[in-house]
């Protein structure tokens, strides 16, 4: 009698908790404009890894990278702590330098997303327990980050803003990189590639705490079925402080409208979809300079770290290469209409210190995204 007893207690409970809330309840902090942005829009998945492209799987600088966005307004409620605090974190700033009231003044439509990301970085050396002089550290960052992009009528300019909180000398990339790397030898049976035997030296080592700011304006010159020119310039404050300045062409058969491109998830513009339905396929390509003032994964922040490099060791003029191919389609699910992206994408970096092991440095990336109309 009392295991039923227990057990209907149990199920009781169990139906109690997964009793579905609507939006509007589950979200009642947030205005119900049926004229804002939808609450629920989408995901996207990135995956960036040296491995991708095995002419150049060196195993070295930018060495992997994971993160999963999530677009919708849910992310401005307060029902979601770190988004919520991350959204007032951005709102600020985007007060403090002015552009919050332009936003108000001129009515731009705004697209949200929440993203949960890790990269990784490492020196040439693995199998070196001590840190090499001349080499980059070890570095990686755990972080949280929330973005808006607000467009005006007629779509041919952007401008995004966005607020990163995140964590410096986690052990999230030496774990995660161990087992990466024990799955390839288990599935190609070599003894490569070695497991790393310096994260101890990484920057931060044990966790800091660290922010980033970052605006960029997109504007488009040609959009049409085929074509698509547009450039970008951004700016980014805190443990990674830079200016950049890129361009962006896309070649084929294509539906989505250009700022929806994806070729660097960490750094780029791209959010939702416009609402156009179709199948596209085409080439793209985006080069960019990169003014670097600061690079906490390189020089530290404001711990003490057995190694890391100085001003005079950075490069402060980076050249960047993204380039791939990208297709996607409508979709029609419970009635309820959307549309799917994947992409295949290849970066190139100029080196970003100088030294006896300058180097540029390559990877790889597949990203996928699904979004709702």
């Amino acid at each position: 009698m009392r295991f039923l007893l227990t057990a209907f207690m149990l199920f009781t409970t169990l139906a109690a908790v997964s009793q579905k809330k609507t939006d509007a309840e589950r979200y009642c902090d947030l205005d119900s404009d049926p004229s804002l942005e939808a609450l629920r829009t989408g995901y996207s998945i990135f995956i960036d890894q040296d491995m991708a492209w095995p002419a150049y799987n060196q195993d070295r600088d930018y060495t992997m990278g994971l993160g999963f966005r999530f677009y919708g307004r849910r992310f401005d409620s307060k029902r979601k702590p770190i988004s919520w605090l991350t959204m007032k974190a951005m709102t600020g700033l985007n007060t403090l330098v002015g552009l919050q009231k332009r936003f108000k003044k001129y009515g731009y439509e705004s697209r949200t997303s929440f993203m949960l990301g890790n990269g990784s970085f490492t020196p040439d050396s693995l199998l070196a327990k001590n840190p090499v002089k001349g080499d980059r550290p070890y570095g990686s960052v755990l972080y949280f980050s929330h973005r808006k992009s607000y467009l005006p009528a007629g779509t041919k300019h952007i401008i995004s803003t966005q607020f990163t909180l995140g964590f410096l000398g986690t052990a999230v990339s030496k774990y995660f990189q161990k087992g990466v790397h024990y799955l390839y030898r288990n599935i190609a049976k070599t003894e490569e590639p070695y497991d790393p035997k310096g994260w101890d030296n990484q920057i931060s080592k044990g966790g800091e705490i660290t922010v980033m700011y970052r605006v960029a304006y997109g504007k488009s010159f040609i959009d049409n079925r085929y074509l698509s020119i547009s450039a970008c310039t951004e700016g980014m404050a805190g443990y990674y402080t830079n200016v950049a300045f890129s361009g962006q062409v896309r070649t084929g058969k294509l539906v989505s409208k250009w700022f929806t491109l994806v070729s660097d998830p960490l750094s780029d513009g791209s959010q939702a979809s416009d609402g156009r339905e179709g199948f596209e396929i085409y080439a793209y390509g985006v080069p960019r300079v990169r003014f670097v003032a600061y690079n906490a994964l390189l020089q530290g922040q404001f711990r003490h770290n057995d190694y890391e490099l100085g001003w005079n060791d950075m490069r402060h003029v980076i050249g960047e290469l993204d380039c791939g191919i990208a297709m996607g389609n409508s979709f029609c699910r419970n009635n309820r209409k959307g549309i799917w992206s994947f992409g295949l994408n290849f970066s190139l970096r100029t080196p970003n210190y100088t030294g006896p092991y300058s180097r540029y440095h390559h990877w790889g990336g597949f990203y996928f995204t699904k979004s709702f109309l």
